[in-house]
């Protein structure tokens, strides 16, 4: 029996993906300061820019300093593997950047890792600090925090509102993932999933399926990489999907969107992979793969989004790196494998 495998058919300018409509790492679109229409949340630098989305280009409207940086910390003394945080030397060689942004609510999270000067016996030296989530209004203020164990580094965020509960999900480098409440002093668990591994998480993403919220991980292995879904409030196994990877370079998922996709509008996520520059959608609920994209590898996906076609079609807007615009991507059927 031959099994079908569908691909994209990708659409160039098909109708209009607005500016800002499609972020990248570190980017976040939402309504924080009551516009009734998008921002751009970004992190530039050591600080939170907001800004509104126009035919000229962003304008920013809002900022303030996080304290935040791209940059891994430094240490007088890097070969010693007890100074730096594990999978540091793997995050920093791909360009993964050390403070991660998210937006829950209204608000706006930003983590960063910390590097401490330790003295003993008369000597002193930088060592790694921890991680810490700060929770902002959008004018800056600081309403909520929490510190994480000096080995332990926040390596990847996101946020999301269900059922009128803020929450955050924080990847670690070990430890996997944390489901944090977000509307609650000091960020304190919901509950925890992975927490025996020692594998480094590099992106998280909450979204909906058809039973609920879900949450997606994407960590790094010791043999390779893999994707993992988990029921977004009761820490379920759903499904994975692992991949083995010989040698270098390091294959991995470099960012992830959940949202409606194809003529049914079902609960899609789709995975953008580092080294050739493709894409696989799964189904939210069960990880099947109907959809592949064929790589680009010299022109990787920097950023991609569900949206809503003028017609109601359900989409997927994706930014690659050496387009001028990003284009839109609807399911169809183009050629058969054995």
């Amino acid at each position: 029996m031959r099994r079908v495998k569908r691909s994209f058919r990708v659409r160039p300018r098909v109708e209009p993906v607005s500016e800002g409509a499609v972020v990248g790492a570190n980017q976040v679109v939402a309504d924080v300061v009551g516009l009734e229409a998008e921002q751009l949340v970004v992190l530039s630098g050591s600080r939170v820019e907001i800004a509104v989305p126009g035919p000229d280009g962003a304008r920013v409207v809002s900022s303030f300093e996080a304290d935040a940086s791209a940059l891994w910390p430094e240490y007088e003394r890097p070969t010693d593997e007890a100074l730096a945080f594990a999978g540091q030397e793997t995050l920093s060689a791909v360009g993964h950047e050390a403070s991660r942004l998210a937006v829950v609510g209204r608000r706006i999270a930003v983590s960063r890792v910390r590097r401490l000067q330790r003295c003993r016996a008369g000597e002193c030296a930088w060592e790694r600090g921890g991680s810490v989530i700060e929770l902002f209004e959008p004018d800056g203020t600081l309403v909520a925090s929490r510190t994480f164990p000096d080995e332990v580094a926040v390596t990847a965020l996101d946020g999301v509102s269900s059922g009128g509960v803020d929450y955050l999900a924080v990847g670690l480098n070990t430890g996997g993932v944390r489901v944090v409440r977000a509307d609650r002093p000091g960020l304190p668990d919901h509950h925890a999933v992975h927490e025996g591994w020692n594998d480094t998480v590099v992106v998280v993403k909450l979204g909906a399926d058809d039973d609920g919220m879900v949450l997606l991980t994407g960590r790094v292995t010791q043999d390779g990489t893999a994707l993992v879904a988990t029921h977004g409030l009761s820490g379920r196994l759903l499904w994975s999907d692992n991949h083995r990877v010989a040698g270098e370079p390091l294959d991995y998922p470099v960012s992830i969107a959940v949202g409606p996709f194809g003529s049914a509008g079902a609960a899609t996520v789709s995975v953008a992979w580092s080294v050739d520059g493709r894409l696989t959608l799964h189904d939210a609920s069960r990880g099947t793969r109907p959809y592949s994209e064929e790589g680009q590898p010299l022109n990787p996906v920097t950023a991609q989004r569900f949206v809503t076609g003028r017609n109601g079609q359900h989409l997927l807007a994706v930014q690659r790196l050496r387009d001028a615009h990003a284009v839109l991507v609807s399911g169809g059927k183009r050629h058969r494998l054995a």
